[in-house]
C-alpha cells in the first residue's frame, strides 16, 4: 500500500459513543500512531 495511509482497518461498532471509546482506549493508545481518519458506512 502506498500513499496517505499507513494502514487500513475495518471495525463494527454498537454506536459513535462505541466507535469514539474504540479509537481513543484501543486505537490511538498503540505506539506509533499519530492520527487517525474515520469513514462512517452506512447500511441502508
Amino acid at each position: 500500500m502506498s500513499g496517505n495511509y499507513d494502514l487500513i482497518v475495518q471495525v463494527e461498532a454498537e454506536n459513535m459513543e462505541a466507535l469514539s471509546d474504540l479509537l481513543m482506549s484501543k486505537i490511538r493508545a498503540v505506539d506509533g500512531v499519530t492520527k487517525t481518519n474515520t469513514c462512517i458506512v452506512l447500511n441502508v
